[in-house]
């Protein structure tokens, strides 16, 4: 199959996906749990709790509904995010062992009781998109900093679970991105070359990760972040595109 963007054209046989702010709308899942993460840690932790310091520390202002592209919360796996939280508590106040229970009991509470299935929103042109790569028989796989479980859960909730034919999550590599592990294990479970593969995301870590990868090409939705200076100035081993949105991307056979 051959993908063009910005006139440029790449010959492949798959499509990497990050998860996050690629496939879900990041906002309308995450946000919304890292606000009901914070409300159960104020109702259940011994020492007052600060929720804009908190959210801060993981790249999240739950004000202006906005988060660091580049933070904890956007590109960390689950448990960083939780790690980064338990050492605020403990800065707070909380031995560390009741730092780290708090933040473990809180998220599972939280796990329980979350509505996913009302809270995850595709994002915006890419169930059109795998739709039209699964009718050309490009194969595809989603490379996440979310655990495994999670991410297949997600899935299915999107109707993707027939599309999407391998998932490395976090917790199932030694090393997330930016490193290239995951990605590299995705192009094995798929069968296909790194060079005949793309990998789309949402943040200079996935470009990264392409880039370590020795992909055809990275694609990153929105806008730039702190660290593309580097990644897009054209030295690097790949060549790295920019779009606002999936149409701007096309497939043909």
């Amino acid at each position: 199959m051959t993908v063009t963007v910005h006139d440029r054209k790449y010959l492949i046989d798959a499509i990497l996906f990050d998860k996050d702010g690629t496939l879900i709308d990041f906002a309308s899942l995450w946000l919304a749990w890292l606000d009901a993460l914070l409300d159960t840690l104020g109702e259940t932790v011994a020492v007052p709790i600060q929720r804009s310091d908190l959210a801060s520390a993981v790249g999240a202002d739950l004000i202006s509904r906005t988060h660091d592209a580049g933070g904890p919360l956007a590109v960390g796996s689950n448990s960083e995010v939780r790690l980064v939280l338990a050492q605020r508590l403990y800065m707070s106040g909380l031995r560390w062992e009741q730092a780290c229970a708090a933040v473990e009991s809180a998220s599972r509470i939280v796990d329980t009781w979350l509505s996913e299935e009302a809270l995850i929103d595709p994002a915006a042109g890419v169930l059109d998109f795998i739709g039209q790569a699964r009718e050309l028989g490009v194969r595809m796989g989603v490379v996440t900093a979310d655990d495994q479980d999670r991410t297949l859960r997600h899935l299915h909730l999107l109707g993707l679970q027939d599309s999407i034919e391998v998932v490395i999550g976090a917790d199932t590599v030694s090393s997330g991105k930016p490193d290239p592990e995951g990605v590299l294990l995705a192009c094995r479970r798929l069968g296909v070359a790194p060079e005949r593969t793309l990998l789309v995301g949402d943040t200079s870590s996935d470009m990264a990760a392409a880039t370590a990868a020795g992909l055809a090409t990275g694609i990153r939705l929105g806008g730039a972040g702190p660290d593309d200076e580097l990644l897009f100035s054209g030295n690097g081993s790949i060549p790295l595109h920019r779009v606002e949105r999936f149409e701007e991307v096309s497939i043909t056979p």
